[in-house]
């Protein structure tokens, strides 16, 4: 199955309610005070940052989400029942220059 748009996807499942979140995304959020309603309703104005077509567990993505104004990424894979949260984070130095730009491995 080719998916051309993974982020529309991504939101339909998400407004059928068709996705789940693995138990190191829920502890991630948790330990990062990342409210998991917060991100779920923000995800249908989410943004694209890398598309992994290519992961050997399954298509997967980084998608850029604003959660009370900051910027969280999260990574989230498709399954034939929905889409899977597999973590969350804030995009931070070192390793992101902003919120849209990861830092070179020089």
């Amino acid at each position: 199955m080719i998916i051309l748009d993974i982020t529309n996807t991504i939101k339909q499942n998400i407004v059928t309610g068709k996705w789940w979140f693995t138990s190191h995304a829920l502890q991630k959020c948790d330990q990062r005070n990342i409210d998991i309603e917060k991100l779920i309703m923000s995800v249908v104005q989410a943004e694209l940052i890398e598309d992994y077509t290519d992961d050997p567990r399954g298509h997967s993505c980084l998608i850029l989400c604003f959660v009370d104004s900051k910027a969280v990424h999260s990574v989230c894979g498709l399954h034939e029942n929905g889409v899977i949260f597999i973590t969350a984070y804030y995009p931070e130095p070192p390793k992101w220059l902003d919120e849209r730009t990861r830092r070179s491995s020089e």
